[in-house]
């Protein structure tokens, strides 16, 4: 890269020193350069020099801000460009400063004489600029003297605004848009896919970024690529590859910034070390002085009867090296993932990751219990999950206590709730095949999260893989004999479970059997308690009438369902999500069993209550008005048919990222089964193509799930005399599935709302947020 040097003009009326070409891929950070100009501007109305100091964590972009800002002015201003490393660099400098201007000065009068010229000789238009101004003590030596000019600090030290400067900015990461784009341009890359999750790995640091960009560029690899690259090689590796010519000290690459400021912390401050050590497991975005201080070893780290004044040293000693910033109105932190990356990464080398990580989960395990109780767990969620996150990448030695599952698997049962079943799955699967090793698998927690993880993959719409997991645990039933009740009652409820799993739409007759005898099973098994719960009791009600419902018996089903829908209002209340569902089931059960009016009465009912039980977009909330939609087929007013299951498909694109969802694929099924009533072929045809990608992606080209809507798109082309068409299609169908499948009615498919466990609907009513 081409370099610029240093340049004095001979006129007195603009003088020029920028050591560094001008950024032409500047992206971002407008807000500080549009603070920094205003407070210029009120200095020269006002008549004072303004002192401007932009601080910010390493990486940031301090100095290519300091860049931008100085070429932005070079055609008004004359610019002195000085380091400000250390004392002796800025003595340099001021030297370098007298000789250019031919101040007569001697090496060790440079720094007054040159204070004194811009003071008196300089004028009012000019800047100096102090760059990497970290240890800001040695800064009041060399300020420039009087009302003439103006001053601009980079520092990673934020007390700037309260010693030095007449306006501290705080300069932040990138957004995600700038942060895409910045990578788009520096690594020349085409493609968009993985670049938010590479935006994500890198938290938006331009440094970092830049690093990235340079990376895949040199080496002519993707985004995935580097992705891979960068979760499985240590970050010292990855991060430490300088950038060319674009700063003149050894700190260019990220990994060297921060371990500078980090090597800086160890020498001066053993407590605040230790502080960032412990934060470096927990979220960084918001994190509690309270919940980070309970991490600490006392006896290694508090003075004894100075427990405050030392910390209040090590939150300054945190602050003033920016590898934190702290949020006093919060009582709390913020660090960046890339910081912690770092420390975790020198804990592993030092062997101290382990003590410190237990250290982590049994007091968050603590406090999560304890916020359980008082109804604000939530606010322990984004840390839940990294401590899983990092758990499931560390090889521990001993297994983990009772009280750090019970807090994943609440955690998880959140992450459910949510509709986010993939994430749920792949951490339940991890923790269910540590228990089974640690504890067995007739332990409760165990099967516990055996049935977790069977229900998250029929919410993926794997039905193969989520009756072979929990027939793990149903299939040994006669194992559980000698069992204690409560393990014995755990049992029942999976195969509870198991029957719903098994009365779905299409099963054979012998499984839908089977459902309502499992389902049966549960339900007299929880009569029969001394204390029977009656949530319990509703739970195995419902699954009772969802396979009543598959075997025809409808007025069964329409009954079980009245039960359960009592006992929930009985167990958790009306005003719940809970009741909710349950009130769209039965909605859904009286539709069915013909008892329209009724049926849209509870329908109606749900999708106003969905909405005072929810202040975001919920998935129950298109289940609803899917049944809704189907309701209005059902009466023959198949144009407010087909508005409605519109409807629910833009807001389940809303919802799920995922445009292949089974929920959409169903949705694009019931589309093409209404288009295909009105005689709006075209349309029916593509919704039925859309449902079709979808499900050959989840299912496969030959799975039932995929030919449902095969067998409606063979019907459409039978109404369009496109006969050859469809007889081709209904040939593979009969081959695949037989004459049974092919003769089978065609209606729109079901969409309920299932509710699965006790301990996940009485996990909303001990937490505030959801009431």
């Amino acid at each position: 890269m081409k370099r610029v040097m240093s340049r004095y003009k001979a006129t007195t009326q603009r003088m020029i020193s920028i050591p560094f070409p001008r950024n032409h891929d500047f992206i971002g950070h407008k807000a500080a350069l549009d603070l920094a100009e205003a407070e210029f501007e009120k200095g020269k109305i006002i008549g004072y020099a303004p002192i401007v100091a932009f601080h910010g964590i390493p990486g940031v972009g301090k100095t290519q801000l300091l860049i931008e800002f100085a070429y932005r002015h070079t055609d008004k201003w004359s610019i002195f460009w000085v380091r400000a490393d250390s004392h002796e660099i800025l003595v340099q400098e001021f030297q370098k400063i007298a000789e250019n201007l031919k101040i007569v000065a001697s090496p060790q009068n440079a720094v007054s004489a040159v204070r004194q010229w811009l003071q008196k000789e300089a004028g009012a238009d000019w800047v100096m600029i102090f760059d990497n101004a970290d240890d800001i003590s040695i800064l009041a030596d060399f300020l420039p003297l009087g009302t003439n000019g103006g001053t601009i600090i980079s520092s990673r030290d934020p007390r700037l605004g309260d010693s030095i400067a007449s306006k501290a900015i705080s300069v932040g990461v990138l957004s995600r848009d700038e942060s895409i784009q910045l990578l788009q341009r520096r690594a020349r890359l085409k493609e968009t896919t993985d670049i938010e999750t590479l935006v994500d790995l890198l938290g938006e640091l331009p440094l970092a970024l830049e690093q990235a960009a340079a990376y895949m560029r040199e080496r002519h690899i993707s985004v995935a690529q580097f992705i891979k690259i960068f979760r499985s090689c240590p970050k010292s590796r990855v991060l430490s590859r300088k950038l060319t010519a674009t700063r003149y000290t050894n700190s260019e690459s990220v990994f060297a910034t921060i371990s500078i400021a980090l090597k800086e912390l160890k020498a001066n401050n053993r407590l605040a070390v230790e502080l960032l050590m412990v934060a470096s497991f927990f979220d960084g975005q918001d994190l509690s002085l309270d919940l980070l201080t309970g991490c600490l070893n006392s006896e290694e780290s508090l003075s004894s009867g100075s427990e405050a004044l030392d910390l209040l040293d090590a939150l300054e000693g945190l602050e003033s090296s920016a590898l934190v910033i702290r949020k006093p109105q919060k009582s709390s932190i913020w660090i960046h993932v890339l910081v912690q990356a770092i420390v975790l990464e020198q804990l592993e080398s030092t062997g101290q990751y382990d003590t410190y990580l237990d250290r982590a989960l049994s007091h968050l395990s603590l406090k999560f219990t304890e916020a359980k109780d008082s109804g604000t767990w939530l606010d322990f969620q984004p840390h839940v999950l990294k401590l899983l996150s990092l758990y499931e990448e560390q090889t521990i030695a001993q297994p983990c206590s009772g009280p750090i599952y019970d807090m994943f698997y609440t955690s998880l049962l959140h992450l459910r709730f949510i509709g986010e079943h993939e994430a749920t799955l792949a951490h339940a699967r991890v923790l269910a095949t540590s228990l089974v090793k640690d504890a067995g698998s007739h332990d409760l927690r165990t099967i516990r999260y055996i049935r977790l993880v069977g229900v998250s993959y029929f919410a993926l719409a794997n039905l193969v893989e989520a009756e072979k997991t929990l027939k793990q645990v149903v299939d040994d039933v006669d194992d559980w004999v000698s069992s204690d009740d409560q393990t014995v009652l755990e049992v029942s409820r999976t195969e509870r479970v198991l029957g719903t799993v098994y009365a779905r739409d299409g099963q054979p007759v012998e499984k839908l059997v089977q459902a309502k005898v499992m389902a049966q099973k549960a339900l007299d098994l929880d009569l029969s308690l001394d204390n029977p719960n009656p949530l319990e009791i509703a739970l195995a009600r419902e699954a009772l009438g969802h396979a009543c419902r598959e075997l025809g018996q409808k007025g069964e089903a329409v009954e079980q369902m009245e039960l359960a829908l009592r006992g929930y209002k009985l167990s958790v209340g009306a005003n719940t999500i809970t009741h909710v569902k349950g009130l769209h089931n039965l909605g859904a059960h009286r539709r069915l069993a013909g008892q329209l009016d009724a049926a849209e009465e509870d329908l109606q009912k749900a999708l106003v209550m969905v909405d005072q039980v929810f202040d975001f977009l919920h998935f129950t909330k298109p289940k609803i008005l899917s049944s809704l939609a189907a309701l209005q087929y059902d009466r023959g007013n198949l144009a407010a048919a087909a508005a409605g299951f519109e409807k629910v498909l833009t807001l389940q694109r809303t919802i799920f990222d995922d445009p292949l969802h089974p929920q959409s694929a169903k949705t694009l099924l019931n589309l093409g089964i209404v288009y295909r009533a009105l005689a709006d072929y075209d349309r029916a045809l593509a919704k039925l193509q859309g449902s079709i990608k979808s499900r050959e992606a989840k299912f496969g080209v030959a799975h039932k799930r995929t030919d449902e809507a095969v067998k409606v798109m063979a019907l459409v082309y039978q109404d369009m005399e496109r006969n050859h068409e469809a007889e081709q299609l209904k040939a593979k169908l009969r081959e695949r599935h037989g004459e049974e499948f092919l003769n089978r009615e065609v209606s729109l498919c079901p969409n309920l709302s299932l509710n699965w466990s006790a301990e996940e609907h009485m996990l909303y009513l001990t937490n505030k947020d959801y009431s």
